[in-house]
């Protein structure tokens, strides 16, 4: 590190609280930089006597700056997220604190900078960790960091990767790999770099791409520049349009574009050909006629005129009239020309000077009357309908001489005589099944909307009416629904469980219109309606007692100890027997034990012999019982036999005699009410026959556990009296 005075922030430094400002006598200025000041070790720093172990200005070494941190027998204890920089000798631990952040390298910790990478310090010399993507280091020189850039053809994704000039070619760098960009009007259509861009691109098989034909409808085509281009439209077709995607797309040949674009041919009165190409008169329409002989103005006479009648320059005579294109006297006989070209008699009438009259003789033909006007037709006339002069309202017709509405009459609908059937109406002039008809639903005109049809007259819709299922008049029973046309049983159809389109999840069935689960439901167990019996569960779809129990006649039992279904179905104990562990066995209740007579007897008296009673059980001394006299209140224990006469009990009074068969020893005792003890119950005293004497103290006895606690090995209890604890007092 420097020395000397002038470092940085020492003229704005505070002292260090355990410098001296005594200096060595024997050096001057700069030469005292470093060396010993005081008798405890502390050296020279700058102007400053400064212990080198713990100064954070000078730690471990003069201008050593430990910054925030503190010193620490000489070393810098840096915060978190900062690192010393050490000296040449030992780089860690001695230094300064920097961030971790910034590289620092050296005995000057000076920052590491590279450009286009990342630094690291290495032994106290920087050097380049990694360079940057898309750069590298490719003249080793730290001082100039990553310098070559990989994406030119010099150095193509690593250094020293030139990328070769090939045949109509410039080479390119992209993205680390050496590609070659063509040059123009040339591809490199076989994929191969060694031979460059080998295929011209303007050429018809080859234009402006690989593959890509030049082609042009009813056209020559042409690529000199890459670009399919248009050159002569072929003989008799034009680009009308200018579009050259399409081609030439107009035929020359029609009268809409007749020898070129828009050329229209035509002629008055008359029909045109462009056949060859050429706009040409085909022929006149009727009654026209080409008379002057020129095209250019088309068929440009009338032929229904004096002079001309049918055709060109042809005259009537005096008299005539030129009805429909010939020449007819309409003041003469001609019925179809009576009086004026075309006004025909009617049937059965003659033309006399141009008019129309009956006819002579026997007059009209037959249907026919003679009227003021003529021969008419009373049976369909409307002028003349059923009598001549009879005229119909306007709108109505005559029908076999009646004015009727056609288009409404059910005997003459639409035309005269067409009756309608028995369930139709006439509706508009035509015949129509109410019944049926989608248009005249019930009545005329009524329609039904769509998705509707007309069953019986009314407007239903077949999908889902329950009385027109699928078709008309087809009925669902009870418990199906109309569902998409068909007849379906909602109380158990999967996809239409209760109503129409409610679909059940996969996993559930339809029962009764709801969705169940058959594998867990205990009403519907593995089927609809199969219900499991009290107790039982369903699991995967059967029914199943819970563990330990079986089915017996439906009900769930434990046969180890049901006395009706003991170790099996059906298998019942005898009346005064229970089962236990699959067996029938005897009741508890049928005998008890009496000890005093060291023998048994039922509830009645009757002694315990082995035989059978009417409870069928058989009585006999439990072998696990003690046989001990019993004395009663009465009568109290004397040496194993009961005596006659009352005693008290100190402190109390006696509430009788017991014998406890699970006592370890025969005795009598007497059960005292108080003697002196706590009243909370927990402990009571009782009194003891020892032989022919009678003990009176006090022993205390635990409830707690429903068991004889004396403490014998105490004593009696002096006084009668307990502690708390059950401990003699």
């Amino acid at each position: 590190m420097d020395s000397g005075k002038d470092r940085p922030g020492e003229d704005n430094e505070v002292s260090d609280d355990n410098h001296d400002d005594a200096m060595p006598m024997d050096c001057e200025g700069e030469d005292c930089e470093g060396q010993v000041c005081d008798e405890d070790g502390k050296v020279v720093c700058g102007t400053k006597c400064v212990d080198l172990t713990t100064s954070t200005r000078h730690c471990g070494q003069c201008w050593t700056n430990c910054g925030d941190g503190t010193c620490v027998d000489g070393q810098c204890d840096c915060r978190p997220g900062e690192a010393p920089c050490g000296r040449e000798d030992e780089w860690v631990g001695l230094g300064g604190c920097v961030s971790e952040e910034a590289e620092r390298c050296g005995p000057e910790c000076v920052e590491c900078e590279v450009e286009h990478g990342t630094p690291i310090c290495d032994r106290g010399e920087c050097k380049i960790s990694q360079c940057a993507e898309g750069w590298g280091d490719c003249d080793t020189d730290f001082a100039t960091g990553c310098e070559a850039d990989l994406s030119l053809v010099e150095n193509c994704g690593s250094c020293g990767i030139v990328c070769p000039k090939q045949a109509n070619a410039t080479p390119v760098c992209n993205q680390g790999k050496c590609e070659l960009s063509c040059d123009a009007n040339w591809g490199d259509c076989d994929g191969v770099v060694i031979n460059g861009c080998e295929t011209p691109l303007n050429t018809l098989t080859n234009c402006g791409g690989c593959s890509k034909a030049c082609w042009i409808d009813n056209a020559t085509a042409t690529c000199d520049s890459g670009e399919c281009e248009l050159s002569q439209c072929n003989w008799g077709w034009d680009d009308c349009d200018g579009n050259p995607d399409n081609g030439c797309e107009v035929d020359l040949h029609s009268v809409e574009n007749c020898g070129g674009c828009g050329v229209l041919c035509q002629f008055d009165n008359a029909t045109a050909t462009c056949a060859t190409g050429d706009c040409k008169l085909l022929g006149c329409n009727q009654g026209w006629g080409d008379c002057d002989g020129s095209h250019g103005n088309g068929c440009e006479t009338p032929l229904n005129t004096q002079d001309s009648c049918g055709s060109c320059g042809r005259n009537c005579l005096s008299g005539e009239s030129c009805c429909n294109l010939r020449c007819v006297r309409v003041n003469g006989v001609d019925v179809n020309n009576c009086g004026a070209c075309e006004k025909k008699c009617r049937p059965g009438e003659i033309c006399d000077n141009g008019v129309c009259k009956c006819g002579s003789g026997s007059g009209c033909g037959a249907g026919q009357t003679c009227c003021l006007s003529g021969c008419e037709d009373t049976e369909n006339d409307v002028n003349n309908c059923g009598t001549c002069g009879r005229k119909c309202p306007t709108g109505y017709s005559c029908c076999s001489g009646e004015c009727v509405l056609k288009s409404s009459d059910v005997d003459n609908c639409g035309t005269c005589g067409n009756a309608c059937g028995p369930d139709e109406l006439c509706c508009s002039g035509t015949c129509a099944d109410v019944m049926t008809s989608n248009n005249n639903c019930g009545s005329c005109g009524t329609f039904c909307s769509s998705g509707q049809t007309c069953c019986k007259g009314n407007c239903v819709n077949l999908l889902t009416d329950r009385m027109n299922c699928g078709s008309c008049r087809n009925s669902c029973v009870s418990g199906s629904d109309c569902c998409s046309g068909n007849c379906t049983d909602i109380t158990k159809n999967n996809n239409n469980c209760g109503s129409c389109g409610f679909k059940c999840d996969p996993g559930k069935s339809c029962c009764a219109r709801t969705c169940i689960d058959l594998s867990s439901d205990t009403q519907n167990c593995g089927q609809c309606g199969r219900v499991c019996s009290h107790l039982e569960t369903c699991v995967n779809g059967n029914c199943q007692c819970p563990s330990g129990l079986i089915n017996c006649g439906g009900v769930c039992v434990n046969i180890s100890s049901d006395r009706n279904h003991c170790s099996g179905c059906g298998n019942q104990c005898p009346r005064g027997y229970n089962c236990k562990d699959s067996q029938c066995v005897c009741s508890q209740a049928a005998c008890e034990y009496y000890a005093p007579t060291k023998s048994c007897r039922d509830k009645d008296g009757t002694a315990c012999d082995g035989k059978a009673r009417s409870t069928g059980c058989m009585c006999r001394c439990p072998n696990n019982h003690l046989e001990y006299p019993a004395c009663e209140a009465s009568a109290p224990c004397n040496s194993g036999g009961c005596t006659s006469g009352n005693l008290t009990c100190t402190g109390g009074t006696i509430k009788g005699w017991e014998i406890r068969p699970d006592y370890p020893y025969p005795a009598c005792f007497e059960e005292c009410g108080e003697c002196d003890i706590p009243t909370d119950g927990s402990k009571v005293c009782v009194g003891t026959y020892s032989g022919s004497t009678l003990n009176l103290n006090c022993y205390c006895r635990d409830l707690d556990f429903g068991n004889w606690g004396f403490n014998l090995n105490n004593g009696p209890c002096n006084n009668g009296t307990c502690s708390p604890a059950g401990v003699c007092r």
